[in-house]
This record gives C-alpha cells, sequence and structure tokens, in this order.
C-alpha cells in the first residue's frame, strides 16, 4: 500500500479562508468544537476566535 506523503508548514495569510470555513462548517454542524459562533477572517488573524467556553456548557441553536 502507498502512504500518502505530505508536508506540515506554517499557516499564512492565504490559509485563513480554509481555516475558517472548516472551522465555521464544525461549529454549525458538529459538536466537536465548543462554540455556537462563527468566526470571522479578522479574528482568525488575531485569534480572537479562541474564546472560553459558555459557563452553562454547550449550547446548539
Amino acid at each position: 500500500m502507498d502512504r500518502a506523503s505530505f508536508e506540515i508548514v506554517d499557516a499564512t495569510e492565504s490559509h485563513l479562508p480554509g481555516i475558517q470555513a472548516i472551522y465555521n462548517q464544525a461549529v454549525r454542524e458538529t459538536f466537536s468544537i465548543w462554540s455556537e459562533t462563527e468566526t470571522t477572517l479578522d479574528a482568525r488573524r488575531t485569534g480572537a476566535s479562541h474564546a472560553s467556553p459558555p459557563a452553562s456548557g454547550p449550547r446548539r441553536r
């Protein structure tokens, strides 16, 4: 069986739209992210989307 190869690189500005899309899809459709608020590109740039979970635990709309 062939193994896939890949390279791990530091994220750059060009990666942000993809990161945002993956994160927001997980917020909308899964319970794997402890947030109910989608992120913006500006929040991804500053790290502001890494907020603490709500005190009452996870909630879904």
